[in-house]
């Protein structure tokens, strides 16, 4: 598969079946398993991390802030607004 811009794509999820991971091998996406992928993040990062728990947010964050990141409205997932 030919990339438009020579960029590593990192997946990380521990829900990840067996298939799951040789299909995003096969796509050309690096596999790491929790917490590797966090310790990946820098503030060039763009992070695609919807419908996570709060704390995955937060480890998020503590390693960038990445560029970009692509959430939920948080105050769904916590007591209400801070």
């Amino acid at each position: 598969m030919a990339a438009i811009w020579d960029i590593p794509v990192i997946a990380q999820d521990p829900a990840f079946s067996p298939l799951d991971k040789e299909f995003l091998h096969s796509i050309g996406f690096e596999v790491l398993q929790s917490p590797e992928g966090f310790d990946a993040i820098n503030t060039n990062s763009l992070v695609y991390a919807i419908h996570c728990y709060p704390i995955v947010y937060d480890h998020v964050g503590k390693k960038g802030p990445p560029a970009v990141l692509i959430g939920n409205d948080l105050i769904r997932l916590t007591d209400g607004p801070m």
